[in-house]
């Protein structure tokens, strides 16, 4: 419990319910909103992928968000240089930060997913609780990624800011994944966000190619650990 209680203090955005609210709820509104406003001349179904992918992209930000502010931290309290230059996937370490971020991830998606129902006469809320845990295991995968690229840079955020900027990129939100030029279109592959939120929509299956994207994230995250904890070891 001791674990998770500082992850709350750490974290920024989960520091009192008035920033919970703020981050959490409004501030995904107004994004919601934007986007929805983006895509008002397209047809229903361009509507209904907006409102889908938004929500879909921000709960994936927030479980990311959590993970790596709350590493960040233990970098500042010099935490992170004891426990994972032993064992850097060890879940007692890494366990209270993923169920924190899964915990407040699902919060927001079912919050902003029940919002997001009442707008579209499209049922989709069940099919995104269907396929949460994917969701999720993004958000984590993502988050994990972020914390060790920023680990012992002097902006431990650059990759997790990244991530941010094109997530709806990424994801093919906007604009379907199919029309992306070749190279952007292999980029975007990479990530399974364009493949859940077709799930969601029932326009495509998780097929071997969608459970693949899984696979090379969990595999660059072996291989990225072990090369910042050599790094770090020998500077």
């Amino acid at each position: 419990m001791s674990a998770i209680r500082i992850i709350f203090k750490s974290v920024s955005v989960l520091a009192n319910l008035r920033l919970i609210l703020i981050n959490l709820l409004l501030l995904p509104l107004i994004s919601i909103c934007f986007l929805l406003l983006l895509g008002q001349s397209g047809s229903s179904s361009d509507s209904t992928r907006l409102l889908i992918g938004t929500i879909i992209c921000l709960t994936v930000s927030t479980s990311a968000n959590i993970i790596c502010s709350s590493f960040v931290y233990d970098q500042n309290i010099s935490l992170t240089q004891d426990v994972l230059s032993i064992k850097p996937h060890h879940l007692t370490y890494w366990g209270p930060k993923y169920l924190v971020s899964t915990v407040i991830a699902g919060c927001e998606l079912l919050l902003l997913g029940g919002l997001g129902q009442l707008l579209l006469t499209t049922p989709f809320l069940s099919r995104l609780i269907i396929t949460s845990p994917l969701i999720f295991l993004t958000g984590i995968l993502l988050g994990y990624l972020s914390a060790i690229a920023g680990w012992g840079q002097e902006n431990p955020y650059w990759l997790l800011n990244i991530l941010g900027t094109f997530l709806i990129l990424l994801s093919g939100t906007i604009i379907p994944v199919e029309k992306y030029p070749p190279f952007l279109k292999y980029l975007a592959e990479i990530f399974p966000l364009n493949a859940i939120i077709n799930e969601v929509l029932a326009v495509s299956y998780l097929d071997l190619s969608s459970i693949a994207s899984f696979f090379f994230l969990i595999l660059l995250a072996i291989i990225w650990t072990k090369l910042k904890v050599r790094y770090l070891i020998h500077h």
